[in-house]
């Protein structure tokens, strides 16, 4: 279906045109729903800290579904994939959930509002929930860092290795 089309069902259905506004989430509380075919469902949650990851998840009672999520796109839609940073698509159609983790690393993070669209490939009855979870800060190869502590306390820090052998100084 074009976009004109998924605005017209749109319309049919709620009496609105144009963008749909995004229901809030709360981290770590669930969401239930319903979609029909090629429609979709949106949220907002925000992510305030910059060393948080951010995990969102859809258990899928019934049916098919897609899990989008944008930080720039309030309706994330196939219809516009460039708005799309990170997805979680049917695939099989034999496990039960879905499952997207933004992390402060990747590219695309940026503090903020992130926007979470569960899509329907089929009539589909799901739960969403998405956690914010605090993690260390990454250490890049060949920064200077350092923390002031007290005695006897200690602080974590991340140094992401991407190469299968690797040494450290």
């Amino acid at each position: 279906p074009s976009a004109t089309s998924a605005q017209s069902t749109r319309r049919a259905t709620t009496g609105m045109s144009g963008p749909t506004p995004p229901s809030p989430l709360s981290s770590g509380v669930a969401a239930s729903g319903y979609v029909l075919v090629e429609s979709s469902r949106f949220y907002s949650i925000a992510v305030s800290n910059p060393q948080e990851q951010l995990q969102c998840s859809v258990n899928r009672i019934l049916g098919a579904t897609d899990l989008l999520l944008s930080t720039t796109d309030t309706n994330p839609s196939n219809d516009r994939p460039a708005g799309i940073q990170w997805r979680s698509e049917y695939g099989d159609g034999l496990s039960n959930g879905l499952s997207v983790t933004v992390r402060p690393s990747d590219a695309d993070f940026k503090p903020g509002q992130f926007y979470v669209a569960v899509r329907g490939r089929q009539p589909s009855n799901w739960t969403l929930t998405c956690l914010a979870v605090s993690v260390p800060p990454a250490l890049q190869v060949g920064g200077d860092y350092g923390a002031d502590l007290d005695r006897g306390n200690f602080k974590y820090f991340r140094l992401p290795v991407h190469e299968p052998y690797a040494v450290l100084y």
